[in-house]
């Protein structure tokens, strides 16, 4: 959108936005992600988070940007064990997140799970507020999560890294290639800012610079192209941004 935007003159301060709420998939959990967005637009990003079959919105930042405030009169959020989801993990711990609907009679819903990971923490907010947070907001989605050369990766993390490297562009894929169902191989092939000087030299830089990011953020070697500006698709729906390469290199791709 921002892209487009951009080409029409309707971006910064001429789209008249001063506040975003942004749900659904990351984005302005990321931090990067939410700095492209905020200057972008000229807007203040907001991150909200629940799950459509639970509550519209039970988790949400305030403005002080500590993370999301975690509303448990309306949805009663815990952290559990993602092997053993009836285990509640201690405050602090990384885990699955689950939601209790407390104000639902025709369909109630206990320990929904909604397939996301995150932590929280119980001290209270500068804004006076005393609801538990998710200081992180949603770290990720638990069927996202990449095993590389034994590292837990998700694909967020990969963003937070590129989105933080000057020259990159708005549009990347990370190419996963496996093998009797298990990575063997991870690239990213991304595409450069418009205004990147399309020269050998100026991609390598980049992408030396996007590769040392990357390992700086996941502990990987995670290999980089940079390509052109365009060369991918836009959608409006969700990003699909994860291409698997199976052994027989026929691409397929699936949601973030």
């Amino acid at each position: 959108m921002l892209e487009a935007a951009r080409v029409a003159g309707l971006a910064g301060s001429s789209a008249s936005l001063r506040l975003g709420l942004f749900g659904g998939e990351p984005g302005a959990g990321i931090p990067e992600v939410k700095r492209l967005i905020e200057e972008g637009w000229g807007m203040q990003a907001i991150d909200f988070g629940n799950s459509a079959e639970v509550h519209p919105c039970s988790n949400m930042e305030c403005a002080e940007r500590s993370g999301m405030h975690v509303w448990n009169d309306i949805v009663y959020t815990e952290v559990v064990a993602r092997e053993e989801p009836n285990r509640a993990m201690p405050i602090g711990s990384r885990g699955a997140l689950v939601y209790t609907a407390l104000w639902r009679r025709s369909q109630p819903m206990i320990r929904y799970w909604v397939g996301d990971e995150t932590l929280m923490v119980d001290e209270p907010c500068k804004c006076g507020r005393s609801y538990p947070r998710m200081p992180h907001g949603v770290l990720g989605r638990l069927d996202d999560l990449l095993i590389i050369r034994g590292v837990n990766v998700y694909p967020s993390a990969i963003e937070q890294a590129l989105r933080d490297v000057p020259g990159i562009g708005v549009e990347y894929r990370i190419l996963v290639q496996k093998k009797a169902g298990s990575i063997v191989d991870v690239r990213i092939e991304a595409e450069c800012e418009p205004t990147v000087a399309t020269r050998r030299e100026t991609f390598a830089s980049i992408a030396a610079a996007a590769e040392a990011r990357l390992r700086a953020v996941t502990g990987v070697r995670i290999s980089v192209e940079l390509i052109e500006a365009g060369r991918h698709p836009r959608t409006a729906l969700k990003a699909r941004r994860v291409v698997e390469l199976e052994s027989s290199n026929s691409p397929g791709e699936h949601n973030l």
